[in-house]
């Protein structure tokens, strides 16, 4: 992988799926990738009820 994009406001721990895949042996062809991550709101619903 060579980027990850992540939008303002994301919490860090709802990336945490995403690392455990890349930094896992299943991620072993994902190369010259650059992800974006996107906000849903279904996302930000719950983001702002853990506050």
């Amino acid at each position: 992988m060579n980027a990850l994009e992540l939008p303002q406001g994301l919490a860090p721990q709802a990336c945490m799926p995403l690392l455990d895949y890349v930094t896992g042996p299943r991620a072993q062809f994902l190369t010259g990738q650059v992800l974006r991550l996107a906000v849903t709101l279904d996302d930000t619903e719950n983001d702002s009820a853990m506050e």
